[in-house]
């Protein structure tokens, strides 16, 4: 994931985009498991799953368009 994210059309500000991930990933690893506990409770044990799913599914249909293809690097001379 982390490599995608690195080649993306975003290349140009790399760092920025690595501490946005970053910062959502961590954000994502506090809120998740609460959440997740009160949606098992309620509503049911699959419903956190498929919740999952369907975030991975939005973040993934944002993040691809946006990916270059991988071709060679350019050489670097000396």
């Amino acid at each position: 994931w982390m490599a995608l994210v690195t080649r993306g059309e975003w290349a140009g500000v790399r760092g920025t985009v690595l501490g946005i991930v970053t910062a959502v990933q961590g954000a994502g690893t506090v809120i998740g498991p609460p959440i997740g506990t009160l949606v098992w409770h309620d509503y049911g044990h699959y419903t956190p799953f498929m919740l999952c799913a369907i975030v991975l599914t939005i973040c993934s249909a944002i993040a691809i368009p946006c990916l270059k293809p991988i071709g060679k690097e350019p050489e670097n001379p000396g």
